[in-house]
């Protein structure tokens, strides 16, 4: 289904952006919301109401208030800070560490099996899930489940006022065998957070926190790979064993955690024996070497398991041989530079206990988001693409152009609205233009949109031909690999083809900007992008951190409501633990109708909304949708049993604007209105209601000359299976 509901970047000038948003709701301290809250749950349990994200300090004073006037509310304040800290109370545990000062440093943190029993225990919806997911996939000691384990650093605070003091690493994991689930930030566990500068004072820093991590999830006695967590599943007990198969991470996280040199290494690429740092002027020296500025990945010489832990343990030697005297600084500087690696004791990569039980080169997930959309290639394109046309166009003209009356999907909208505040420019930013720097979910919206501006309307110039088809190119990896990622198939065909497409486009932009550009611009991002296609191949779908780019806004959120830093840790963890287990209230993870429903007026077994989720993607009335060559606007969605359907106007095709972009024309002017709240049809004439007693917005139903209806079944892969049906209800 998402197939069916893939962007349509410039139709009738309507764009869609393919970032989750997640719609929160506080508890406010003004008299008469907290009254109207309260009042709706009077019930609740306190930890429920601080998981509405009310702070600990605020809910005693509201409490108080109450009781004041007679409510018959009561909690002391022990009471609220045991109820907030109830699940992490539950599932936490100390590691002592030693710091580089020779200090210890007590960390705290929750145990993954023990976390995930607790979660599964007070969520039913997630207990639906996982009883689904085991009887899809059995997991046993010999076959056990493929976790992911996901890491990132995040800054409280926003762009203008970062709180660096706070900044912290957030490590995640979830289960691949969850399928679409994993795409809701409700399904991933987090077990840990610590502050940057702590991670900093321990020795051996991030890749000893990550060494603590994947020796506990090993070889503790109750982990998820020794005793597994048991999960009720068709009314029997089911023990749910779990191995790491992925470790993903952006190039920095990568960086820190496996000890590598990265981009100022000679070998910056730990996935390639042959490839060389650009600028290394040492190609010619020897045979099958080549720089990160290839664009034939068959050049490439990969490194298999065995040569990586060569490389780590050359590094140890050399570190053993400077220690004893043996050998100099700068011999041992040169042996680091040339693997690539840097020897860290502590670090779990020089662990021969996980070597044994863990494939280090197979888990290493490099992050394509970080890669491509977070001053990733396709934004150091458009940089250079922005610097190219700036003489060409006049001051303002681009701001004014992401201003204009775009549409976008809306459940994104408000996304797409802000887009043009990536080009404002301030008295400081006149110096340079060109220079921008959006977030990944904006890159991700605005690509389609810039694309677009580049070939409507700066196609006119010939001197600057070859930087727009190198900025399309660089679009088009993006499209393969968002292609990819919607994918159901899962089949070793389906995805050897996936993969060749974005090897190809891989190959194909790297080709067309070094011919625009040359390799001033080349990066290492550049190099690894070309590795994405492997992994696909490996692991048979997309993986990337848009998952725990949302993670880091619920810890934003969290931080609001923390005045002071001594247990920090503790109390980011405990707050977590409660938003999760609000979020999996009454959640649905399957396919389902959205918001108010109303039976349908010609079918009883039928029920319509204006909304709908299918694999964790929001559609609603007024979006446009692509079906295979037709295009039309969503008038309502509805159900039947496991049915999906949405009711499409279909719009008259007029001709082809660019490669990316038609013109199309909305139904004729006549059509029917079903209004949801007040559950009657109406006519449409021309723009003007006929007799309608609703002064609420209404939808339309389907219009009187071209009706069409698009099925989705869930049960066949909801995203790719659908049928296009024609003439049934037709008025």
């Amino acid at each position: 289904m998402r197939a069916a509901h893939r962007s349509a970047q410039s139709v009738s000038r309507t764009v869609y952006a393919d970032a989750c948003v997640h719609p929160c709701i506080f508890v406010r301290c003004e008299n008469t919301l907290v009254c109207i809250l309260l009042s709706g749950v009077r019930n609740a349990s306190s930890q429920e109401l601080l998981a509405s994200g009310c702070s600990v300090a605020a809910l005693d004073h509201i409490l108080s208030t109450l009781r004041g006037r007679g409510e018959v509310l009561s909690a002391a304040r022990a009471e609220l800070d045991a109820a907030n800290h109830s699940g992490y109370a539950a599932t936490r545990r100390v590691d002592v560490l030693e710091k580089i000062n020779g200090s210890e440093l007590e960390l705290e943190w929750l145990d993954p099996a023990k976390l995930v029993s607790y979660t599964l225990e007070n969520s039913a919806s997630l207990r639906a899930l996982y009883s689904d997911a085991i009887r899809n996939s059995p997991p046993s000691e010999q076959c056990p489940w493929h976790a992911v384990v996901a890491f990132d650093e995040y800054t409280p605070g926003n762009k203008m006022k970062p709180m660096n003091a706070r900044k912290a690493w957030v490590i995640a994991f979830s289960f691949l065998e969850l399928q679409s689930a994993m795409f809701s930030d409700a399904c991933w566990f987090i077990p840990m957070v610590v502050r940057t500068h702590l991670v900093d004072e321990v020795k051996g820093g991030f890749a000893r926190i990550m060494k603590l991590f994947l020796r506990t999830w090993l070889f503790d006695p109750l982990s998820l790979t020794v005793a597994g967590v048991p999960v009720q599943s068709r009314g029997r007990d089911v023990l749910l064993y779990a191995s790491i198969s992925n470790v993903l991470g952006d190039g920095d996280g990568l960086r820190q955690a496996y000890d590598i040199k990265g981009a100022g290494a000679i070998k910056p690429c730990p996935m390639c024996n042959n490839v060389l740092r650009k600028g290394s002027n040492l190609c010619h020296r020897a045979e099958n070497f080549v720089e990160i500025s290839c664009a034939d990945a068959s050049l490439f010489d990969l490194a298999s398991e065995e040569d990586f832990v060569t490389s780590v343990d050359e590094c140890k030697a050399a570190a053993e041989d400077y220690a004893a005297g043996r050998r100099s600084k700068a011999s041992l500087r040169v042996v680091e530079m040339s693997r690539g690696m840097a020897y860290n004791p502590h670090g779990f990569v020089a662990d021969h206990d996980i070597r044994r039980n863990m494939s280090m080169l197979d888990c290493l997930t490099e992050d394509w988001v970080h890669g491509a959309l977070q001053d990733g290639t396709v934004v150091l394109e458009a940089r250079a693409f922005l610097e190219a046309i700036m003489p060409h166009i006049r001051p303002g003209s681009l701001e004014a152009y992401f201003k204009a009356d775009w549409q976008f999907a809306k459940a994104k909208a408000h996304k797409g609205r802000s887009l043009h505040t990536i080009f404002k420019r301030t008295a400081d930013d006149e110096r340079d233009k060109s220079y921008i720097k959006p977030l990944a979910s904006e890159m991700l919206s605005m690509y389609a949109l810039l694309r677009h501006f580049a070939e409507s309307i700066m196609g006119s110039f010939p001197e600057l031909s070859d930087r727009i088809v190198s900025f399309r190119a660089a679009c088009d990896v993006v499209d393969a690999i968002m292609a990819a990622k919607h994918s159901n198939r899962r089949d070793q065909r389906s995805v050897d083809a996936l993969a060749a497409d974005i090897e190809r486009k891989v190959q194909t932009h790297m080709e067309r900007h070094l011919a625009a550009y040359g390799d001033a611009y080349i990066r290492p991002k550049h190099h690894r992008m070309q590795h994405v296609a492997a992994q696909l191949r490996r692991d048979k779908r997309i993986l990337d951190a848009f998952i725990i780019e949302r993670i880091h806004n619920v810890f934003r959120r969290i931080t609001h409501y923390i005045s002071t830093t001594q247990r920090y840790e503790a109390s980011l963890l405990a707050g977590a633990v409660n938003v999760q287990l609000s979020r999996l209230q009454n959640k649905e993870f399957g396919n389902a109708l959205l918001g108010k429903t109303a039976p349908h007026p010609m079918f009883a077994d039928v029920i319509v909304a204006e909304k709908m989720q299918c694999d964790c993607l929001q559609i609603s009335a007024g979006d446009l949708v692509i079906f295979g060559a037709q295009i039309g606007r969503v008038v309502l969605c509805a159900a039947s049993g496991q049915a999906l359907f949405l009711y499409v106007q279909v719009c008259y095709f007029l001709g082809r604007v660019n490669d990316h972009a038609v013109r199309v024309q909305m139904g004729g002017p006549k059509s029917l209105i079903y209004c949801v709240l007040c559950k009657r049809l109406h006519m449409r004439v021309h723009g003007q209601h006929i007799c309608s007693p609703c002064t609420r917005i209404c939808r339309r139903l389907h219009n009187t000359q071209t009706f069409t209806y698009y099925m989705f079944y869930p049960g066949d892969g909801a995203r790719g299976a659908c049928r296009a049906l024609a003439g049934r209800g037709r008025s």
